[in-house]
């Protein structure tokens, strides 16, 4: 059986934190983590991916950028950096190198072989885990959040609750509750989510968009600081009414949860 993703990602993690602290300064070649892993050097940047994202979720430097194609030497396509000038990566690589990875703990720790965030879930949706059961391995929020924005992709059907937006890149996971308020398993929890594109996201968050008990979506003016952001904000509730919802009602958003983000929104 082939190991999965996450767990690729763990031995992966552990790899580049070693090779971060390396004095002097080092890189590893795709064909180093494909033997690692056991796979080919054109595969990698699938199992690279998990880390990246989290990274970027964590705002934490571009641990992945240690990565580099030996022929060109420097990071491959995958990890979409062709825009930037050698200068440029390399300020992000010494961002690497001074970052203290040691006080993180890794990630995927948490994930054996044949364990994936894409198994939990669907485990999840067939009824055969609770939420409980899942929380044990979201421990850290940048993994929370990968899980909890696949969760909301599946449940929505890949499109925004506000709009219809089905542009996969620029869907995110909104949290209802809020991440600090939130329990373990409320922060993966469904029903305290909404799948939104990046503006709706954005003007939700503000609270200048917000869903009132019937699951309609209205303007909160009192959160609007310029004419400029209200006209924003008119143009992108232009056309829209209720949100759209799964078809299966267990995932519809909480309405205690909703009354709660109401109340505090307008206060």
């Amino acid at each position: 059986m082939n190991a999965s993703r996450e767990y690729k990602a763990r031995l992966i993690w552990d790899e580049l934190v070693r090779c971060a602290q390396t004095r002097p300064k080092a890189t590893l070649y795709y064909q180093d983590i494909a033997s690692l892993i056991g796979g080919i050097a054109y595969g990698v940047g699938h199992f690279l991916d998990p880390i990246k994202q989290f990274c970027e979720i964590q705002s934490l430097p571009p641990l992945t950028i240690l990565v580099i194609n030996k022929s060109f030497e420097r990071p491959g396509r995958g990890l979409q950096m062709e825009d930037f000038n050698l200068n440029e990566i390399n300020v992000l690589k010494d961002n690497v190198y001074d970052f203290p990875w040691n006080n993180l703990v890794n990630p995927f720790a948490e994930f054996d072989a044949d364990e994936s965030i894409d198994g939990l879930i669907k485990d999840y949706l067939n009824s055969s885990k609770e939420i409980k059961d899942i929380s044990k391995y979201v421990k850290q929020r940048g993994v929370s959040q990968l899980l909890f924005r696949k969760i909301l992709l599946k449940t929505y059907k890949g499109e925004c609750a506000f709009c219809g937006g089905c542009l996969e890149n620029y869907l995110e996971a909104a949290h209802i509750k809020s991440w600090e308020k939130s329990s373990s398993e409320e922060r993966i929890l469904p029903s305290n989510g909404l799948l939104l594109c990046a503006n709706h996201h954005k003007l939700f968050d503000a609270d200048i968009l917000i869903v009132n008990e019937n699951l309609k979506i209205e303007l909160n003016e009192g959160k609007v600081r310029s004419k400029k952001q209200l006209q924003f904000a008119k143009s992108e509730i232009s056309g829209l009414d209720r949100l759209r919802l799964p078809s299966n009602k267990n995932y519809w958003p909480d309405i205690d949860f909703i009354r709660e983000r109401q109340k505090s929104a307008t206060r």
